[in-house]
């Protein structure tokens, strides 16, 4: 079964912008492992951002885990 590890973090903004970051480690088989980062920035709207970056995460997982069960919304 394929796992996955991950680190979300936010940075305040800085003049009109807010930065939304994803950093994951993924299990794609046993004993190897997918490392990925999202960033995402200068977003009219913060809570957009985060979706995108929820979103690429899971869509990304859901491809190297091979998990047809995942719905990625």
């Amino acid at each position: 079964q394929s796992s996955m590890m991950h680190k979300v973090g936010w940075l305040s903004p800085f003049y009109d912008e807010r930065c939304v970051n994803e950093i994951g480690l993924i299990e794609a088989a046993p004993n190897h492992w997918y490392a990925i980062t999202i960033l995402a920035r200068y977003g009219n709207d913060y809570e957009v951002e985060e979706q995108l970056v929820e979103h690429a995460s899971c869509v990304v997982f859901k491809a190297i885990a091979a998990d047809t069960s995942l719905d990625c919304k």
